[in-house]
């Protein structure tokens, strides 16, 4: 397992204060920016589109690997790699999998709408209606495995302490789910102070 840490700016070279303002590709002294630009880890755009995780997760799958990849609570570009290498990550809240709450005649008629059709189909709509109900049975698979996975360890009850909770959860299922290997990404924000610094930091 590997525990990965970024520093809090991202930079192309070494510069000073005469000078970082050629040769800095990134802003750094905008934090949304160089959050951003901490997922990545590309400063120079080379692989642009991904992140540090994804790329990490596509390098792994080439020596057969199996990697899961999770995001909790919303979408991060730490876990995106080259189309086509990597899986894509599947979004958790911080307190599992969130139901779909379908009804068995709804889902009838959904799969219905989006089985296999004719081979002259077209290409993007199937594409959809596959990732819809890969979406669909992945919930659905998860949210079951998960039913009856508890931890030993107690989680503060913080929004980290749920996220890191669920992490453990997910973790316990990964022999149920076919990998070797998971990434997640967990995030706690509020450290940007624009006013009341003092206060804030106590």
């Amino acid at each position: 397992d590997l525990l990965f840490f970024t520093n809090t700016g991202v930079m192309t070279k070494p510069v000073d204060k005469d000078n970082y303002y050629i040769y800095t590709k990134t802003q750094l002294f905008a934090h949304n920016h160089m959050q951003q630009e901490s997922k990545r880890l590309d400063p120079n755009d080379l692989v642009g589109g991904t992140g540090i995780l994804g790329r990490m997760s596509d390098s792994l799958v080439k020596y057969d690997r199996r990697v899961g990849l999770f995001s909790l609570d919303r979408y991060h570009v730490a876990l995106s790699g080259i189309p086509g290498n990597s899986g894509t990550s599947m979004i958790v809240n911080a307190n599992g999998i969130p139901p779909v709450y379908v009804s068995t005649e709804t889902k009838e008629v959904i799969e219905t709408l989006h089985n296999t059709t004719a081979a002259d189909s077209g290409f993007f709509a199937e594409t959809w209606s596959a990732s819809l109900m890969q979406s669909l049975d992945t919930n659905e698979l998860l949210s079951r495995q998960l039913e009856d996975v508890s931890t030993y360890t107690e989680f503060p009850a913080t929004h980290l302490g749920n996220q890191l909770g669920t992490v453990a959860r997910l973790i316990a299922t990964r022999e149920e789910r076919g990998v070797d290997t998971d990434m997640f990404y967990v995030e706690v924000g509020g450290y940007d102070t624009h006013a009341d610094v003092e206060i804030n930091l106590v």
